[in-house]
């Protein structure tokens, strides 16, 4: 908005002024890709079936001796 000085007044999002530094550097807005924590990653049947469950096997497929 201003500068005075060594201090620049700067106007945020929210309506609030501020008084900065000039040889400051900021970004000032709202951060991107909001919805990234909703995003579901890998399969659903693998997380439903359980990692680390022992193998099953038919007992006419083993040695009976």
């Amino acid at each position: 908005m201003a500068k005075e000085g060594e201090y620049a007044l700067v106007k945020l999002p929210s309506g609030e002024t501020r008084k900065v530094a000039q040889d400051c550097m900021a970004t000032i807005g709202q951060v991107g890709n909001t919805d990234h924590e909703n995003v579901t990653i890998g399969n659903v049947r693998a997380f439903a079936d359980g990692w680390g469950k022992r193998p099953h096997n038919r007992g006419v497929s083993m040695n009976t001796r």
